[in-house]
């Protein structure tokens, strides 16, 4: 959503992943009062935290991405992150919006209490949408108001984020040929879903990553050669055999079953796939 409203207007996004009681105060502090956008991303780790956060950014559309796994530890389940997310809905004012996924499983207890105008994204929510070609780890293609542009994340989840950016920006009227390039000119950050290509295929997703974010990038990897899971915590580690879990920190990280022979883990976790 930055991308598209850095391109066509003066506007504020959140830097890497400023987005809780440290960096979200940055974020807002950085505003001049000139700007006519501004994009905070939200992130929370405890009961409670949303509500402080919601108060400080005061969203006028809110969007939620998705319910994930992320800090399952201290919110307790999925459900119980649902009604913490909830908080920022439920903070947007009645002329407002908010944004939710279309097909949503927790989507009772994300609008419990919600004033705003509910709007639904997705593949068969987001207006003028029309298809998308998966590239696997190359992102997608994607179909929109009668152009073609290419969105350089990959998995579903990603193309869910950008589908939800569409809709948002059809609702602020933005410019649909502003729109693609926005789209187009998003790259990953450093960290997160960045595809290095030499020998093998590695993905840099190691920035507080968590099992279920990875394992959706699990059907993006090409069909052929084999798909080898290492990771490393710590210290350097070597790990010998076939290992289906590989220590208490990287079986946490690895997909699937991982063959590694002698291999060195590398600082942040890897998926790799031999050519």
């Amino acid at each position: 959503m930055g991308s598209i409203l850095r391109q066509g207007s003066r506007s504020l996004v959140s830097e890497a992943s400023f987005n809780a009681e440290i960096g979200l105060p940055m974020s807002v502090l950085r505003m001049t009062g000139h700007e006519r956008f501004a994009v905070f991303e939200v992130g929370i780790s405890s009961v409670g935290e949303m509500e402080r956060y919601a108060a400080l950014a005061r969203p006028e559309p809110a969007v939620i991405t998705n319910i994930g796994s992320a800090h399952i530890g201290r919110l307790g389940s999925p459900r119980d992150i649902a009604r913490e997310k909830g908080a920022l809905l439920r903070s947007v004012a009645p002329a407002g919006r908010v944004y939710l996924r279309e097909g949503e499983p927790a989507a009772d207890l994300l609008l419990a209490g919600v004033r705003a105008k509910v709007v639904r994204f997705g593949s068969n929510s987001t207006i003028g949408y029309e298809r998308s070609e998966n590239l696997g780890l190359d992102g997608w293609s994607i179909h929109w108001e009668g152009l073609q542009f290419r969105f350089s994340l990959p998995g579903r989840h990603n193309l869910d984020n950008a589908l939800a950016a569409l809709t948002v920006a059809t609702e602020l009227a933005c410019d649909p040929a502003t729109v693609a390039a926005g789209i187009e000119a998003v790259r990953p950050a450093p960290g997160r879903l960045r595809v290095r290509r030499a020998r093998c295929t590695v993905i840099d997703d190691g920035y507080n990553a968590n099992p279920d974010r990875s394992g959706r990038l699990w059907p993006c990897w090409p069909t052929r050669g084999r798909r080898r899971g290492v990771g490393r915590h710590g210290s350097a580690t070597r790990f010998r055999g076939r290992n289906p879990v590989i220590g208490p920190f990287v079986g946490w990280w690895c997909l699937g079953r991982c063959w590694s022979s002698g291999v060195t883990a590398p600082a942040r976790m890897s998926i790799c796939c031999d050519r």
